[in-house]
């Protein structure tokens, strides 16, 4: 019961994003297989199978869905992407949420994730730095790739006289 109003919340959440793209709307049927790369803007629903690439001409407001049954095989590159379903292939996105049941065979670059119980990727997740700077929050330091690579510790490592010591040890 409690994955249900769950589950709805999340629905609910979505149905916001979709119905402010609503005039720009394509679904890809369940008895629809397409071969070939996909561009798109606006929202773009996923029940069927893609085989190639899908890409956003509009990073600000575009949401792809990749429902239960859908399958996709390439990479995906979109503002914000959800997969209930099947993607083998790379996502990259601002937004990103895996819901339960779903499954990722590829590497995903993101500014913001979600992952719920029960879903698997098997690849790398990675913070898309460049995302970020999409949206605007360079003044979060820690992200910034020149910070993070310039830091230095000095630490003692503990041999087997259990004295030693290691300056300027660089951290990146």
């Amino acid at each position: 019961m409690f994955r249900y109003i769950s589950n709805r919340r999340r629905a609910k959440r979505f149905s916001r994003q979709i119905s402010s793209v609503a005039h720009e709307t394509t679904q890809i049927n369940k008895l629809t297989s397409l071969v070939g790369d996909v561009s798109f803007s606006g929202f773009l629903g996923i029940n069927g199978e893609i085989k190639g690439n899908i890409v956003a001409t509009s990073k600000k407001k575009s949401i792809v869905v990749v429902f239960g049954d859908a399958k996709v095989d390439g990479k995906i590159k979109s503002h914000t992407v959800v997969v209930f379903g099947n993607v083998l292939g790379d996502i990259e996105a601002v937004d990103l949420t895996i819901e339960d049941g779903s499954k990722i065979v590829g590497n995903c670059a993101y500014s913001s994730i979600e992952i719920h119980r029960g879903s698997r990727v098997v690849g790398g997740l990675s913070l898309n730095v460049d995302g970020v700077r999409d949206e605007n929050l360079e003044d979060l330091k820690i992200l910034d790739p020149s910070v993070i690579s310039n830091q230095t510790s000095n630490f003692k490592p503990i041999g087997k006289t259990g004295k030693g010591s290691v300056k300027d040890a660089k951290v990146s």
